[in-house]
């Protein structure tokens, strides 16, 4: 029976195709279980269970006729239904798996590193603090400037005057000779302000004549003093000089007072 088989034309089309799809489906067990024993053992179950889908097959081509065309004509459907159907249920195996969506695949073999999660420092929580609406003050009243007052202007004191003694006047012409009548000549010294002391003063002329007032003598304020050219007795308001000869000049003359330190306290020039 089993050679019988062998001889006939439909048997040995049906041995090659066996053959075939034998390679075909270690080639798929491969591709399924991958490289190595592994893949070829998967690829021989696929053979064996692919022999026993063809026994009824080949039983079946043994009993028909030995018209080999015949044969061939009537196993031609049966044949290709069974190579196509078996083509149809190890065609998940023999092409690759199609990538999914999520780029998953068997990687059962494969150990996958595992990313260590870094910690991360949860960042603090910052409160948000409502600052407290500050109660505002009630306005402080502003005091009114309260105004300076003017101050009163001190009165300027009134400068006291100094003592003014002066020569006020000069008779110079006695009546007749003045040599003869010395006391005819006469000198007015007057002063105003408090009362000043004339002791050590000197009256003189442009001739250089001179009289010292002796000491004693003051003048208060209104007072006057009268220097007799001659002779006589001295009085508080009346002194003389003590000369037997005119002094002063008829034509002119300058008579000049100094006190006790030499200073020149008054001048008088007459035409």
């Amino acid at each position: 029976m089993t050679f019988g088989w062998y001889l006939n034309p439909m048997g040995r089309k049906l041995r090659l195709a066996r053959w075939a799809f034998a390679v075909v489906l270690v080639l798929g067990g491969v591709a399924r279980f991958g490289d190595g024993l592994r893949g070829i053992v998967g690829g021989l179950l696929f053979v064996a269970a692919g022999g026993v889908l063809l026994n009824p097959v080949r039983k079946y081509i043994w009993s028909l006729d030995r018209n080999p065309r015949a044969d061939e004509e009537k196993l031609r459907g049966p044949v290709m239904a069974i190579v196509f159907l078996l083509l149809f249920l190890s065609g998940s195996y023999l092409l690759p798996p199609a990538p999914s969506d999520a780029g998953s695949e068997d990687t059962s073999d494969v150990p996958v590193a595992t990313a260590t999660p870094i910690p991360e420092t949860a960042e603090p929580l910052r409160s948000t603090v409502t600052p407290t609406e500050s109660p505002t003050p009630p306005p402080t009243a502003v005091p009114t400037p309260t105004a300076t007052p003017t101050p009163t202007a001190t009165p300027t004191a009134t400068p006291t005057p100094e003592p003014e003694t002066k020569i006020a006047f000069i008779h110079a012409d006695a009546d007749g000779n003045d040599n003869e009548n010395p006391n005819g000549e006469y000198v007015v010294i007057e002063h105003e302000g408090p009362t000043v002391d004339l002791s050590g003063w000197q009256l003189s002329d442009e001739a250089g004549h001179t009289y010292t007032i002796p000491d004693g003598v003051t003048l208060s304020d209104g007072e006057q003093l009268y220097i007799y050219t001659g002779s006589g007795e001295d009085t508080a308001t009346e002194l003389y000089w003590g000369s037997e000869t005119a002094i002063w000049n008829n034509g002119g003359d300058t008579a000049t007072l100094v006190d006790a330190d030499g200073d020149v306290v008054d001048r008088y020039t007459y035409p």
